[in-house]
């Protein structure tokens, strides 16, 4: 210790350096709560498709579904959410889930396009048939026979 030095205090050196320190922390935190949340992946990895396939065949169904619904994506995504659900929809048909298939394809994404509405009023078709539910079927199918007219190339 330096004659003359307050035993009770740092150097100015070292306080200069912790006062740096507690700036850059400072200014870290700052930048890090200012960082936008994570987004889930705008996709859906082929490589857990290729897994759910594989339980699938193995005999275990209901670990796919588990697994499969821990990458369910969001209606943001329609391609990711397109893929996805084309895989959970069999699924759950094997799984004779109907209720489950109807909630599941309840609010496809906005920007669809016309090939999966068409698949989804197919299968929702199809759950309100393993249902019983008969007149829900025929007023969902002909609501959309009556909306989407098919062209002409189609009729021949």
């Amino acid at each position: 210790m330096r004659a003359g030095a307050d035993p009770g205090r740092f150097p100015a050196r070292l306080r200069a350096r912790a006062a740096l320190l507690a700036c850059l922390l400072v200014a870290a935190g700052a930048r890090a709560a200012a960082l936008p949340a994570p987004v889930p992946p705008p996709f859906f990895p082929p490589a857990r498709a290729a897994e759910v396939r594989d339980l699938v065949r193995a005999g275990t169904p209901e670990l796919a579904w588990t697994v499969l619904r821990r990458e369910e994506p969001t209606a943001l995504h329609p391609r990711a959410w397109s893929l996805w659900v084309r895989l959970a929809v069999p699924l759950l048909d094997g799984l004779d889930r109907p209720r489950r298939i109807l909630a599941l394809l309840a609010a496809p994404p906005a920007d669809a396009s016309a090939t999966l509405d068409a698949w989804v009023v197919r299968a929702r078709a199809r759950a309100f048939l393993d249902l019983g539910a008969t007149r829900s079927a025929r007023a969902l199918l002909r609501v959309w026979l009556w909306t989407n007219p098919p062209a002409v190339a189609d009729l021949d």
